[in-house]
C-alpha cells in the first residue's frame, strides 16, 4: 500500500535554510557597503615640490594654495639642498595680517589617518635686521578649523649636552596661539639648518605625533619614525576629518600702519614690524589611510557564513 502521509520538512532544516538566506543577504549588503565606501575611501597621496615653478612665481600661483596675506609674501627660492623650494615670510614686504598662512587644502576621502612630511629651513635675509618672527605649521579640519600645530619659537636654548640653539619646537592644540600640549617639547634646532619634519595624525584615536631629523640630499627619504616621541590629543572642537595643512608666519612685532594700497587701489593695513626672515619648505608629502570599517563588515559577514557552514556539516 502506497504511503499517502504528507512529507513534513524538519524545523531544523527550515531554520538553517532561512538562516543561510539571511547570511547571504548580509554578505551582499556588506559587499555593496564596501564598494560604496571604497569609492570615497581611496588612499590620499599628494606630493608638492616647486621644481616646476618659474623662478619669480608665487606659491599661490598653484590654485591648491591660498593665503590670507593680500601682499602675497610668498614665492620660490632657488638652490636649496632639495632644489627649488616655496617660502613664506618677510623677504620683500610687510604682510597685511599679523599671522600670515599659506594653506593647502585637499579632499580627505574618508581617510582617518594621515602622515605629513616635508623638508624646511628657517633663515634670515642676507641683510639681517635682527628681528626674529615665529613660524610653524597647522593641520586643519575639513571645516577650516585648526586641529593641531607645530610652533617654532625663537630664543636662546641649551640642549642636554650644553649645545646652544636658537629655535625650540613645541606642539599646540589648535593654532599657534592655542593650548600648549603638555610635555610636547619636540626638540631644538638652529636657523639655517635643513630638517625633515613628519607629523602623524589619527582622528579616529584622537591622537597625533611628530618628529624631525636632519635632512640629507643623499638620503632625502630617510626614516624618522624613531624620532616620533612626542604625542598629543587633537583639538576636539575643530572637527573630525583632516582637510588641509598650512605654513604659518606669526609676526613678533605687530606694529602696523595704514594708508597703503594694493596694485588695484584697495587700501590695506600693513604690519611694518615684520622681520626679514622666512621659512622655506619643499617636498610636502601627504599620505592618507582609509577608514577600515568596511573591511570589518566583510570580515564579520565571512565569519557568520563560516559558522552556518560548520553547523550544517554537523547535522
Amino acid at each position: 500500500m502506497r504511503n499517502r502521509s504528507l512529507a513534513v520538512a524538519s524545523p531544523r532544516l527550515v531554520g538553517e535554510a532561512s538562516g543561510f538566506a539571511w547570511i547571504k543577504l548580509t554578505l551582499v549588503s556588506c559587499a555593496f557597503l564596501f564598494l560604496a565606501r571604497a569609492v570615497n575611501a581611496a588612499p590620499v597621496s599628494l606630493l608638492y615640490d616647486f621644481n616646476g615653478f618659474a623662478d619669480d612665481a608665487f606659491v599661490t600661483d598653484d590654485p591648491a594654495w591660498t593665503t590670507n596675506d593680500q601682499w602675497q609674501n610668498n614665492g620660490v627660492i632657488l638652490n636649496t639642498p632639495s632644489g627649488k623650494a616655496g617660502w613664506l615670510g618677510g623677504l620683500y614686504g610687510d604682510p597685511t595680517t599679523p599671522t600670515a598662512t599659506l594653506k593647502l587644502t585637499f579632499d580627505p576621502q574618508d581617510n582617518t589617518k594621515f602622515t605629513f612630511r616635508w623638508v624646511q629651513n628657517i633663515a634670515n635675509a642676507a641683510s639681517d635686521d635682527g628681528k626674529r618672527d615665529t613660524f610653524g605649521w597647522t593641520i586643519y579640519s575639513t571645516t577650516g578649523a585648526s586641529l593641531l600645530s607645530l610652533k617654532y619659537t625663537s630664543g636662546n636654548f641649551t640642549g642636554y649636552n650644553g649645545t646652544h640653539y636658537d629655535t625650540q619646537v613645541n606642539g599646540y592644540l589648535g593654532d599657534l596661539s592655542g593650548t600648549s600640549v603638555s610635555n610636547f617639547n619636540l626638540g631644538l634646532l638652529n636657523r639655517g639648518e635643513y630638517v625633515s619634519f613628519q607629523v602623524e595624525v589619527d582622528t579616529s584615536a584622537n591622537q597625533w605625533s611628530a618628529g624631525f631629523a636632519s635632512y640629507s640630499s643623499s638620503n632625502p627619504n630617510a626614516s624618522i619614525s624613531n624620532n616620533l616621541l612626542s604625542q598629543g590629543n587633537l583639538n576636539a572642537s575643530a572637527g573630525t576629518q583632516v582637510g588641509g595643512v598650512g605654513a604659518v608666519w606669526d609676526v613678533a612685532d605687530k606694529t602696523s600702519t595704514t594708508g597703503n594700497y594694493l596694485a588695484d587701489g584697495t587700501p590695506v593695513t600693513q604690519f611694518t614690524g615684520a622681520g626679514m626672515n622666512i621659512m622655506s619648505f619643499d617636498n610636502l608629502n601627504v599620505q592618507g589611510i582609509p577608514e577600515p570599517s568596511s573591511l570589518s563588515l566583510l570580515g564579520l559577514g565571512g565569519l557568520a557564513l563560516l559558522s552556518v557552514k560548520r553547523r550544517r556539516q554537523g547535522c
